[in-house]
């Protein structure tokens, strides 16, 4: 399933209502510190009519962004939401991190006011925004994590979508920061040999990572590729291990990664897919 499917069920979500009880659990906080600084100025201008065509809009959701990360003030929150009633955010065409954010803050706000369907609303309202500028980043993971914990006591199978959703995000996040690495600042002397490899960051309290080892899958994989592509496995319970998935940002394992000729990395995986490994050593190897 997905992500552009799951976020469809924001119109469903508004069906059900707004006004709904709190689940009490508490939504995670995807923001970080924001440089610039709000004041009962800015709320003012951003309130009165006459003033607020002069703002630079901009500056004044960053400022606001700031105000209420960094000090949790309740009149920043009232300028992001008065920017969204004027349809400012929405208007905006071009990939902005600082719409997630308040999208973001929007949803954590209408969950401490006990309305944790729209609280939803917004996170997916997050998520859609970004797969339209094709950005899948862990906003969007959170987002769809924070969503499925709120839906969990109004509908199992919502919940539950989201929940896919957001491993599905994890991956892709996962596969896409890994190949933007420098091979040869992670792998180190493994590139020196200037060969093919298949590695495993693996560990031996992990049954999944024992499954896939001692898989015939992965066997025939090894049989079949094994004279023009090296198969290499980090134990992160070592240190080497440990440093590889940690520059890697695995968020579990067993996870994989494919290495051509020149240490690019050029595939990676959370998980053990025999098919998908076979077709980057099929696609990457000369």
């Amino acid at each position: 399933m997905g992500l552009g499917k799951i976020v469809t069920t924001g119109a469903l979500l508004l069906a059900l209502g707004a006004g709904c009880a709190s689940t009490g659990q508490k939504v995670g906080d995807c923001l970080g510190d924001r440089p610039g600084a709000s004041s009962s100025m800015l709320y003012e201008r951003t309130l009165e009519p006459d003033t607020r065509a002069d703002l630079d809009l901009e500056s004044t959701l960053d400022d606001a962004i700031s105000g209420v990360v960094n000090e949790d003030d309740p009149r920043s929150m009232e300028v992001i939401r008065k920017l969204y009633s004027d349809g400012y955010l929405a208007a905006i065409d071009t990939y902005d991190e600082s719409h997630v954010l308040g999208l973001a803050l929007m949803a954590k706000d209408s969950h401490r006011q006990d309305n944790s369907l729209q609280a939803v609303q917004h996170l997916l309202e997050l998520v859609q925004y970004q797969a339209d500028h094709d950005v899948v980043d862990g906003h969007t993971v959170k987002a769809l994590r924070m969503g499925a914990q709120l839906m969990g006591s109004y509908d199992g199978g919502i919940a539950e979508s989201l929940l896919q959703a957001s491993d599905m995000a994890r991956r892709k996040v996962f596969s896409d920061n890994a190949q933007a690495l420098d091979g040869h600042e992670v792998f180190g002397d493994l590139c020196s040999e200037g060969r093919p490899a298949v590695i495993m960051v693996a560990a031996d309290w992990c049954p999944a990572c024992t499954h896939a080892e001692d898989s015939a899958e992965f066997s025939s994989l090894i049989e079949k590729y094994g004279r023009d592509v090296d198969f290499v496995k980090y134990d992160i319970e070592r240190r080497d291990g440990r440093r590889v998935a940690e520059a890697l940002d695995a968020p579990g394992v067993p996870a994989f990664v494919y290495l051509n000729g020149d240490c690019e990395v050029k595939f990676a995986q959370l998980g053990f897919d025999p098919k998908s490994i076979e077709h980057a050593i099929q696609t990457y190897t000369p």
